[in-house]
């Protein structure tokens, strides 16, 4: 067995590079004459990243998680069984730090490799994720009184020195929690290092997760507003509120989310999730769901909602995705009967204009997954649900014979993924629908999310290049897309580049002489007209 893990682990993933094009040496030249740190435009410019998480790993439901993906990524996912994807879900939630709340004191075990194995032996492919935790205690990466580059230092050194085992069983895990994207484009050894940070950062105290983000921008950190996006995905996976493992959305998750921004002092934003399927779920009653929301708009401040379609739906013209039936594992199956048993695809399309025509009528923001993969529900929900054509088929059925287009205030998180901003083929028609909804209807905003591809120099010069040129189409459309691009990291999901790095790389882009009439525009202003914050702000 170790023998075929070795040899799988070490093969080679292919890709081809293209050459950049003679405009795009250009651009990328320019870029090499631009310094951000020297520039008074970048550092008077306040920042908003419009999407980014605070939540850690007990705001996510993992034994679902990996009990409903044990079939998913054969072989080694087979290798987990249901006592060890307990046992390892288990493991990270008591090695996670719970932060306090108002006038709560501070309590937490000692961490010890003793405290991962309580429940006894774990099995073979868990084991060996296990132990590189370990390893991680040992090294001091968990040690509460060492400073935090110490501890991050640590933890990226085990990172480097895994063995072929430890490489394999990481991918594996990140695989599983949604990462496939991740691994697929920028396999290697900073991708694992990207999954082992993100398993460290998931076990923080959700107290020090704002403070992090800060640091982990260095000098302009404290420049930057976030704006944290709530997950709802107990009901996705069939999993309730467990003490010290898993917190109850309404009653513990949102009251944190609440004490993360109050500590802000108006420096972060949340958005809580909706999830239509709380209406039949965890003794929910029809609307139950949109009350959510209400509540947490009207009165407990959320500045707008979050739309998650690889949990499963869409935004208009549903339909349900067919059961899942692996030979060795119950769980995708039953999680798929808490997800859509007693529902059919007209219900769920009522259920998702509900929420929608209130947004709508209220002016509420909406920020949507318009990626096609990361963290579904089942491999394909992504790719099946998220496309931005749906919301294309909502915004439409708002929009009478010969009247304004829809006023719905949403955004497109991913814009449709990164391929068509950097000039590929591939999922090309996502960002090109991305791009005309934008145009097209006077509140749509789009994301590109910022991760390593900016800190690649050639791919830094493609995304820079095919901006300029799409902004100097511009005339012809009465919504600048200009005005519609926002800055957004989805900090703290998995990403090879360091997030100071990939911020001074955006940057960059954005002070060559093509794009520094929307510098302002696309790292404050823009986000700032989407979230309806007062000028004077």
């Amino acid at each position: 067995m170790k023998s075929l893990l070795l040899l799988l682990t070490l093969t080679p993933l292919m890709f081809s590079c293209h050459s950049l094009t003679p405009a795009e040496k250009r651009f990328q030249n320019a870029l090499q004459q631009i310094d951000p740190v020297s520039e008074p435009l970048a550092q008077k410019t306040e920042i908003i990243d419009i999407h980014t998480h605070t939540f850690n790993s007990r705001y996510l439901p993992l034994r679902g998680i990996l009990l409903g993906k044990r079939d998913l990524f054969p072989p080694f996912s087979w290798l987990i069984s249901d006592c060890c994807a307990i046992h390892l879900a288990d493991a990270i939630s008591r090695l996670t730090r719970e932060g306090p709340l108002a006038g709560e004191a501070a309590s937490q075990p000692a961490i010890t490799p003793e405290l991962l194995r309580q429940e006894g032996q774990p099995g073979f492919l868990c084991g060996i994720l296990i132990g590189l935790i370990e390893k991680g205690i040992q090294a001091g990466a968990w040690d509460p009184g060492v400073d935090f580059d110490t501890r991050l230092a640590s933890i990226t050194a085990v990172a480097d020195q895994m063995n072929p085992l430890e490489r394999t069983a990481i991918r594996t895990a990140g695989k599983m929690m949604g990462f496939e994207e991740l691994l697929t484009h920028h396999s290697g050894p900073t991708s694992d290092q990207a999954l082992v940070r993100f398993l460290w950062l998931l076990t923080q105290s959700d107290s020090d997760m704002v403070p992090i983000f800060r640091q982990l921008h260095g000098d302009q950190g404290a420049r930057i507003t976030l704006v944290s996006h709530a997950m709802d995905l107990g009901p996705v996976y069939a999993q309730q509120r467990e003490e010290g493992r898993f917190y109850d959305f309404v009653t513990e998750q949102l009251p944190r989310l609440r004490a993360q921004a109050a500590r802000e002092k108006g420096r972060m934003l949340w958005f809580v999730a909706y999830n239509p399927f709380r209406d039949h779920t965890e003794g929910g009653q029809p609307g139950s769901a949109l009350r959510i929301v209400r509540e947490a708009v009207e009165k407990y401040g959320a500045s707008g909602v979050k739309i998650y379609p690889p949990s499963g739906y869409r935004p208009a013209a549903n339909d349900i995705p067919r059961k899942p039936r692996p030979l060795f594992t119950r769980h995708p199956g039953a999680q798929w009967e808490n997800r859509f048993g007693s529902l059919d695809a007209a219900e769920l399309n009522r259920r998702l204009a509900e929420v929608l025509d209130w947004c709508l009528e209220n002016d509420v923001p909406v920020f949507t997954h318009a990626g096609h993969g990361e963290f579904e529900a089942r491999k394909g929900y992504g790719e099946h649900h998220s496309h931005p054509k749906w919301w294309r088929a909502y915004l439409e059925s708002k929009t009478p014979s010969g009247k304004s287009r829809s006023g719905l205030r949403l955004c497109l998180g991913h814009a449709g993924g990164e391929e068509f901003w950097l000039g590929k083929k591939n999922y090309s028609n996502w960002g090109q629908e991305t791009l005309a909804l934008c145009r097209e209807f006077p509140h749509v905003y789009c994301e590109i999310t910022i991760n390593s591809f900016v800190v690649e120099p050639k791919d830094q010069a493609r995304f820079g290049h095919r901006l300029t040129n799409l902004l100097q189409e511009e005339t012809e459309h009465k919504n600048h897309f200009g005005d519609k691009l926002l800055y957004g990291t989805d900090w703290f999901l998995p990403d090879g580049a360091h997030p100071a790095a990939a911020l001074r790389a955006t940057q960059a882009v954005f002070l060559t002489d093509g794009l520094r009439p929307f510098y302002q525009r696309y790292f404050f202003e823009n986000s700032r007209r989407f979230l309806k914050i007062h000028p004077a702000r």
